[in-house]
């Protein structure tokens, strides 16, 4: 698999600040990995000047970033949708995945008419106002949003945003036919994004047919500034008890015996910064 090396420039820490970056500048679909998380990438999907579809694989992300931005993005909340065991938020709602007590198939209906009622309004509501419509979504529920875009003439108009990509793989394990069916939802879709800080290894991208052609985007924040991204030094300790290994760490904090780094900054001004916290 190729991979495109995106330089990215001195002084920028979250993609909102970079003036020259565009989603659409990009050969679709593509894979991108954005190489560190924290650097905004959800963020700037939810503020640039594009109308987007951003599917997340966790509803707790969904939730932080509505209460972040209100009404100015739409959440799709389809409240039939089940939490298995795991805790995990992406089970397809279907007559299998909930008791047949539970499930309504009117209360479904109503529920549904009215999602596509106030995601109509939404949408308007942003073109009226000069504004690109921001749709947020989990996997599972991506098909229904679909359905409504596809039947109104305006998934063309959208970037599709498949946040956390990796979730596709690592949470096959337990719900292997929701994620294939969310893979077979976007296969048509020609303005795609997969975006992941922490993207399969490539050799195994590769063997999977879905994914093994497309143009491999990867961002680099070291070239341009060394310091922006330093990858930490990780001190291996072996030990025969965990028990004993963590008091003697705790011990050494709590003495005041904290680890160091000590670095040359920008300036050329020698800077240090010590680690008071155990993780």
């Amino acid at each position: 698999m190729e991979k495109n090396i995106i330089n990215v420039p001195k002084g920028i820490r979250y993609i909102s600040d970079w003036e020259d970056y565009s989603l659409v500048n990009f050969q679709f679909p593509h894979i991108l990995n954005k190489e560190i998380t924290g650097c905004g990438y959800t963020e700037y999907c939810l503020t640039c000047n594009i109308p987007i579809v951003l599917c997340s694989p966790r509803i707790m992300l969904i939730e932080n970033k509505v209460a972040q931005h209100g009404d100015d993005i739409f959440y799709f909340k389809n409240e039939y949708s089940t939490e298995i065991d795991t805790g995990k938020d992406l089970t397809k709602v279907s007559r299998s995945s909930l008791k047949e007590e539970e499930f309504d198939k009117d209360k479904y209906k109503e529920m549904l008419d009215k999602l596509y009622i106030n995601l109509g309004n939404y949408i308007t509501k942003c073109y009226v106002n000069h504004r690109y419509p921001k749709i947020i979504v989990t996997y599972d529920s991506f098909r229904l949003v679909k359905e409504y875009l596809v039947k109104h003439n305006l998934i063309q108009n959208f970037h599709i945003v498949i946040d956390e990509f990796q979730s596709i793989f690592t949470d096959s394990r337990f719900k292997s036919t929701t994620e294939m069916e969310f893979v077979y939802q976007i296969q048509d879709i020609q303005k795609l994004c997969f975006v992941s800080a922490t993207p399969m290894i490539d050799k195994y991208i590769q063997q999977i047919d879905e994914f093994k052609n497309l143009p491999y985007y990867e961002f680099d924040w070291t070239t341009e500034d060394p310091l922006r991204a330093i990858k930490p030094d990780l001190k291996i300790r072996k030990c025969k008890s965990v028990q004993s290994a963590a008091k003697e760490i705790i011990d050494e904090y709590k003495s005041g015996k904290f680890n160091e780094l000590i670095f040359t900054d920008n300036s050329n001004n020698i800077q240090s910064i010590k680690s008071t916290e155990a993780v």
